[in-house]
This record gives structure tokens, sequence and C-alpha cells, in this order.
């Protein structure tokens, strides 16, 4: 009888005792993350605009990541760890070598070449511990990964998760048909982005890449770019061009200031936010009569270098403005609008969370540029609810000023549900809540983006779009989801006057109530 029990017993560990194996050791973590980086993509100025992961993959500092991490900085602050249980600090600072051009390919190669102080060293000279990539597929269905990485979401520290392999799909490199992605359902947050994903026995498998999320049942994938297609690309230097000729070459990319404007309006709403700075080139977005009891969170970033100041009050006691300049809970914030193109929160975006109050009320969020600084941003707003009773939703005014039109951005309005059933539908309506309709009978209105026949205007299918939630999580775009851009090219003169002139939003629903998230595209001088 004990000889059957032990034998059962033993059938039961077995598995388990096959899975701890193929889970790396802390010798081999600790390893392993020291050739994994936390990259600081800088501004003209040298401030932190965006951040991402690369590992180490040759003595000299050679670095590889992925595109999207260094898109928009002018240069690279490589920050590296001695010890897992502490935050990385800056050891030296590296350029761009080339990267992918294939969209598919989502792909930058890097070189350390200054140190911490920004003096040139000689690669030949360095020594650093690294990972080579491997050359032909090492993983199969199932199999156990383990993923590195600085996301955001850990305020810059290093971060280890596991999975398995669940999706190998092919695809072509050059000539080559080859194993292009892995997808996982180890856990990948904004800042993962181009770091290092390893399997069983430690060998470098793939440069994680992307997130994918299904709303309905909350279902999250990683995808990781294979070593094998990246060591494909880099093997041959024609393969990659420079980060300069792939940004001038993006004839597909967002562009929402049409290059119109003025340079002779500037200025809007006033804000004296103390200690966080002083702005006269405000945009005002006004909720009049939000819900009581709920509590909202939101987030500004900044698109290229613009650095944003927001600020938050009851509507009309601009006095008692509660402001946030740069707020670390933005950095790594991640969204991707057809109109901005994909933008990563740094340390300069900004971040607030507010009430109405337990009975409700009006309230105003005003977006500025630290020093007056001209430039587009994205206000983003998280807990906003459609009760079924009303008939046109959450109104939201938002002040059309000078700054706006000298800018020429077009102000973009975004609706992304949240509660499934939520149909949402974005209009411009009078202030009496009456659809605007133009000359041509055209209603001035929204409902599935991407659709001619219930969109005005320019609008995109927003099931490539997404914004992060304060929880970290993807908020996918789907085909029932709206977006209303409203130009404002040709107002000098309504804008030329003292008076102050309100453009009027209602964000309600086709079909049912419940929570979505807004975000609005626009920007200031």
């Amino acid at each position: 009888m004990r000889k059957i029990i032990f034998v059962v017993l033993l059938g039961l560990l077995l598995p388990t005792l096959a899975l701890a194996q193929e889970r790396l050791t802390s010798e081999q973590i600790e390893a392993i993350a020291e050739r994994v980086v936390l990259i600081f993509a800088l501004d003209r100025r040298g401030d932190p605009i965006s951040s991402g992961t690369g590992t180490i993959i040759s003595a000299q500092g050679t670095i590889i990541t992925n595109r999207h991490v260094v898109s928009e900085g002018e240069d690279f602050a490589i920050l590296m760890i001695d010890d897992i249980r502490e935050a990385p600090e800056v050891r030296y600072f590296a350029s761009v070598i080339g990267v992918a051009p294939e969209e598919e390919l989502d792909l930058a190669v890097m070189q350390i070449d200054r140190d911490e102080r920004g003096d040139e060293i000689d690669p030949n000279d360095l020594d650093l511990p690294f990972l080579e990539l491997m050359a032909e597929p090492t993983v199969t269905l199932g199999d156990s990964i383990t993923i590195f990485g600085f996301p955001g979401i850990a305020d810059g520290r290093l971060v280890v998760t596991q999975g398995s392999i669940t999706t190998i799909e092919n695809g072509d490199v050059g000539r080559e048909r080859v194993e292009l992605l892995y997808l996982t359902d180890a856990e990948i947050s904004p800042g993962n982005s181009g770091g290092l994903a390893v399997n069983s026995a430690g060998q470098f498998i793939g440069i994680p890449t992307f997130v994918s999320s299904e709303e309905r049942t909350g279902g999250r994938l990683g995808g990781i770019l294979t070593s094998q297609a990246a060591l494909l690309v880099i093997r041959d230097d024609t393969n990659l061009v420079s980060l300069e000729d792939w940004r001038d070459g993006l004839t597909d990319r967002p562009d929402n200031n049409d290059g119109g404007g003025n340079r002779d309006l500037v200025g809007g709403i006033e804000i004296d936010c103390g200690r966080d700075g002083r702005f006269n080139n405000g945009v005002e977005f006004r909720f009049p009569e939000l819900p009581g009891g709920i509590d909202y969170t939101a987030t500004v970033i900044g698109v290229d270098d613009f650095d944003p100041i927001l600020a938050i009050f009851p509507s009309g006691q601009a006095d008692e403005a509660e402001c946030a300049d740069d707020s670390r809970e933005a950095r790594g914030y991640e969204i991707s609008l057809p109109t901005s193109g994909d933008v990563t929160g740094s340390e300069t975006s900004a971040r607030l969370e507010f009430t109405s109050g337990r009975r409700g009320g009006d309230m105003s969020l005003v977006v500025g540029g630290y020093e007056d600084m001209e430039g587009d941003f994205v206000l983003v707003i998280e807990g906003l609810e459609l009760p079924g009773s009303a008939d046109y939703g959450t109104q939201v005014e938002v002040s059309l000023t000078p700054g706006m039109v000298g800018r020429g951005t077009a102000l973009t309005s975004y609706m992304f549900h949240v509660t499934r059933r939520l149909d949402p539908l974005l209009f411009l309506h009078d202030g009496a809540g009456e659809v605007v309709e133009l000359d041509n009978n055209e209603a001035v209105q929204c409902d599935d983006a991407g659709n001619r026949r219930n969109c005005w205007g320019d609008s995109e299918d927003l099931r490539d779009s997404f914004v992060t939630r304060i929880n970290g999580r993807a908020q996918d775009g789907s085909d029932v989801d709206a977006m209303l851009s409203l130009p404002v090219d040709g107002l000098e003169e309504v804008v030329s006057g003292r008076e102050q002139i309100y453009l009027y939003l209602a964000l309600s629903s086709a079909d049912d109530e419940g929570e979505y998230i807004a975000a609005f595209h626009t920007g200031t001088r």
C-alpha cells in the first residue's frame, strides 16, 4: 500500500519538479541582469522624454533594442545596475548605429561611445558583459521563458517575469522565411520594450516589443521579435538605415498640425502654479456638472519636446488650482493615436487625480506650456462614466484660444469604451445639446471612427490605437470607438478679440451606458 501511495505521489511531483528545473537560478538572473540596460531617450536639452530597455550584445558596448524606443530621441543615456536590489545609474551615453526600416521589424542597434560625463571613449577599450543573439530557433511551443526589463510601472527598477511561448509566427526577413515573432503570456508592461527574453538555459531568444490585449476577457499576450530575425538584420549593415533617414522617410507619420497656424497669434488661459511654474498659453477643458463621488485621473503627455503643466480647479476658481509639472507617475505612460503616433510619457509629463466632490460640480482642466513653450500635447482622462439618463452624455467645453489657432493643430477628441456594451458617440453641439450641422446638412459628429458614413471629417479606425490605464494595462481601441477632429485654421478673426470662446463637445453613446476614457490632442503657443 505504501509503495502505491509513493508511486502516486511521485507521479504528481514529477511535473512540478520538471517545471522547477526550467526556471532560472538566482545566480543566472543576477548575471543576466548585468547585461540588460535602461535607456533614456533625451531631447536637445538633455532632458529625458521617454525610456525603454536594451541588451548589450558585445563586449565593446553594442546594444540592441526596439526602434520605437529611440525614435524620438536626440541622445541616449545608458543606465546599468550593480545590484538588482538597487536602481540603475547612468554609466554611459550611446548613439544609434542604425534602425531596420521595415515596419514589422521594430529594431534598432546602438553603440556606447561616451562615459557618464559625456566624454568620448574608444569602444575597443570596453570589456562589458554581454549576451549573444541566438542564430537558430531555440524554443518550441509551450517552452518556459523569462523577461527582463525596466517598465515604468516599477519606477525604473529591473523587473523579471516568467511565462511560456504561446504562439510562434513565421515571417520574411529579406529573402529568408524564419521565425519572426513569439507570443507569450509572460507579463510585459510599457518600458519593457527593447528588453530581453531568454529561454530556460538563459540564452537570448528575442526582444519584447509589444502587448496585445482583448477587452472582453481581459486577456493579454506579449509580442517578442525573435533573436533569429534580429541577427539576420544586423549581420549585414545594408539592412539598416540611419535614424535620421528613417525619420525623413516616414511618409505616413502622423501630423495633426498641417503647417497652418499664425505666428502672430499666441496666448490663452493664464494660470499661476507657484513653484510648478506659470503660463499664459493654457487651453481649458471645462467639464460642467460632473457627477460626484467619482475619482478621476488626468494625464498630459507632450508630443516631441513639449513640456506641459496641468492645472485642475473648480470652474471659475483658478486661484484654487492644484498643479502638476513633472510627475514621476506619468513617466513611461504610453499612448498610440492616429494624430500623435506612439508617444511615451517622460519626466516632463504631468498627472493629477481629482474629484468633483460629493455632490458633483463644474471642473476645469487647463494645460499650458512650461515657460510658455509652444507645442502639441495629449490629455487623457480616466474615470468618466455615461449614465443612461443623459441625452448628450458628458459635456466638455474647450477654450478656443489664440495660441491654439496660432499653433494650427486640430482639436481631436477620442473616446475609448471600457464597459463592453458602450458604443461611444462624439459630436459638436450648439451649447444647448443640439448637434451642429453645416450648410450641406452634414452633422459634425462621429459614431464609429474610420467609417465615413458615421463620422464627419478625418478619422481612422481605432483598432490599432490604445491608451494606458493607471493600472498599467493598455486600453485598446475598437471599431466602435469614436474620433472627431475639428480644424482650427482660418479662425484668426474669431479669436482676435478679447471675448473667451468655447467649442462645445458632447461625449455620448449610441448605445447603452458605462465607463470610458477620453483623450484630447491639440496644441498651443
